[in-house]
Order: C-alpha cells, then sequence, then structure tokens
C-alpha cells in the first residue's frame, strides 16, 4: 500500500493557477533584482500573477519588480519564460480590477 502527504503548499499553488486570467494589455516596465530594467507587455493578470511579452530571457525563480498599472510596482517571481513570453508570480496579491481600470480596459 502507498502511503502520501499532500503538501498544503501544493493546494494553495494549484489554486491560484485556477483564477481567471484577466486580458490586460499594457505596456510595463520589469526591474530584475540583479540587472537591467526590461520593457515588457502585459498580456494578462490575475491576483496572483501575470504573463507578459519580452524580448530578455529571465530565469524561472528570478524576482523581480513590475510597475503595474493602478496597483504601483510589485514584487514577482519569475515562474516561466519561453519564445518571448513570461509568466510570473506576484509576492503579494494584486486587484486585478485595478490594474484593467488605470490601463481603461475596465468596464
Amino acid at each position: 500500500m502507498f502511503h502520501g502527504r499532500i503538501s498544503p503548499a501544493s493546494g494553495r499553488a494549484a489554486d491560484k493557477r485556477r483564477e481567471p486570467r484577466l486580458r490586460a494589455l499594457a505596456d510595463v516596465a520589469l526591474q530584475p533584482e540583479a540587472g537591467d530594467r526590461v520593457e515588457a507587455r502585459l498580456v494578462n493578470v490575475s491576483s496572483c500573477g501575470f504573463m507578459a511579452e519580452c524580448n530578455a530571457a529571465l530565469a524561472p525563480g528570478s524576482r523581480v519588480r513590475i510597475g503595474l498599472p493602478g496597483a504601483g510596482p510589485v514584487d514577482a517571481r519569475i515562474v516561466w519564460c519561453r519564445a518571448g513570453r513570461l509568466g510570473g508570480a506576484f509576492e503579494e496579491t494584486v486587484d486585478p480590477l485595478q490594474v484593467l481600470h488605470a490601463i481603461g480596459m475596465g468596464r
């Protein structure tokens, strides 16, 4: 018989991934902890993370500060980066509706 335990952190991470992403098109800046500022195009946002297009290859695990319209500078961790796109997880939740209103995409 196999005995296992599911880590509570795994459940929270899975819940975050199920949260709906809201389309949000805006130019943003990413400031890596080590390195130069990177210009990017925000593609979507949720309260826990974002996806952006950019030409820089930022390694998963890298810490960045993103200038998020309507939310100010937000600390995030890069989760994945491939084919000119990257995904990041915010260190603290944000209100994605504030972002949409700030870029003129709110209803």
